[in-house]
């Protein structure tokens, strides 16, 4: 077994979550504080399948993930580092607000995703949740990435395809020799 960082202390929390949808992580984030706790059920699939119980998520804008026409927001959330660019919130990587106010809900998909997958690198996990995506590709993934659903779906299907092509060209192996030496 994998070992599991105690929790960050609380932080101020932010005015991202509200209401609701507060109240509903906060209730799943003491859900995974037992689950991880000692004698607790660890991070098992029955464990993290509970998060889609959350009965209000919060949103997120995805303009490059929704329909033509459709409004960008989607609901779920993104737990680890993320990129963020914009007046007021900084530039860079950050630790998101999600796992900064949820800490334990944070270590808990942590925890699973590190039991199933052993070391594959990773920097952070996007929950979503009852959305279809339009077809896109991740633009800021760095590396591999790996994608799980969980819950019971109707319709629809998940399509993966590896978009990486190597530039062969002479052009590009003279700047990859230049940019080495």
């Amino acid at each position: 077994a994998l070992p599991i960082p105690a929790a960050p202390p609380a932080k101020t929390s932010s005015a991202r979550f509200t209401g609701a949808t507060r109240k509903a992580l906060q209730k799943a984030d003491a859900a995974a504080a037992r689950a991880l706790a000692p004698g607790g059920a660890g991070a098992t699939l029955e464990t993290v399948e509970t998060i889609p119980g959350i009965d209000s998520w919060p949103t997120q804008s995805r303009p490059n993930v929704t329909p033509d026409g459709a409004s960008p927001l989607v609901t779920g959330m993104c737990l680890g580092a993320v990129h963020v660019m914009g007046k007021g919130v900084g530039e860079g990587m950050q630790v998101s607000v999600a796992t900064t106010d949820f800490p334990n809900l944070a270590l808990l998909v942590t925890a699973w995703v590190r039991k199933g997958l052993g070391n594959f690198p990773f920097s952070s996990i996007q929950i979503n949740h009852n959305y279809a995506a339009a077809r896109h590709v991740d633009g800021n993934n760095i590396g591999p990435s790996y994608i799980i659903s969980l819950g019971d779906h109707t319709g629809g299907k998940l399509a993966v395809d590896d978009t990486y092509v190597e530039d062969k060209s002479e052009e590009a192996e003279a700047e990859a020799e230049a940019a080495a030496a």
